[in-house]
């Protein structure tokens, strides 16, 4: 909710709960309060609460939502600054991740591999508008796509697709679908063939 002064000036900080009542349901049934939990900490403790391996993948993905395993994964301190820099802000009434260093000196964690299925002429079309090798296309435009816009539809019949191998951030390789992936790369393709 937007704040005022007494002089009805708005300011430019927006608070956001961060308390929510639990129910009279045992913790790890509490399934409206679990989907709450934010930040590395918060989840740690929930997840020794509830018992949880830590290294069993299917026990994390049973627990966690994907933004709550997106955060378990990613969500580590700087050895410089003691700040966790990449992590939501909201910026024009979304959410994003940025880097956000306090002190301006930490640098974004290195890229993750990760194989997905993408419709050959796409990568084609793709590679062949930016002038860019497949993984730096898939860099330039994830950054510059508004994933809260993004319209997800029905992709390519299976027998088009190839596999491909892309460099993702670390938000990008836990909060995006690889159909949320190829629905940016389309969009991206599909505006630029309307300027062309």
């Amino acid at each position: 909710m937007p704040t005022t002064s007494n002089n009805d000036q708005k300011s430019s900080v927006t608070l956001r709960s961060n308390v929510y009542l639990r129910t009279e349901l045992p913790l790890g049934r509490d399934f409206e309060f679990l989907k709450r939990v934010r930040s590395r900490g918060a989840i740690s403790k929930i997840l020794t609460l509830l018992h949880v391996d830590r290294t069993a993948v299917s026990e994390l993905k049973r627990v966690l939502t994907s933004r709550q395993a997106a955060e378990w994964a990613w969500e580590h301190r700087c050895d410089r600054c003691g700040c966790v820099p990449e992590g939501p802000v909201i910026v024009n009434g979304h959410e994003e991740i940025r880097f956000r260093c306090p002190l301006g000196v930490c640098e974004s964690r290195g890229l993750e591999g990760k194989s997905i299925l993408l419709d050959r002429s796409l990568v084609d079309r793709i590679t062949r508008q930016v002038n860019l090798p497949l993984i730096q296309a898939v860099q330039l435009i994830l950054a510059r796509t508004d994933f809260s816009c993004l319209k997800v539809s029905a992709v390519s019949l299976p027998s088009r697709r190839v596999p491909v191998t892309v460099a993702l951030t670390p938000w990008q390789r836990y909060m995006l679908t690889n159909e949320q992936i190829e629905a940016a790369l389309r969009a991206f393709a599909c505006e630029e063939m309307s300027h062309a």
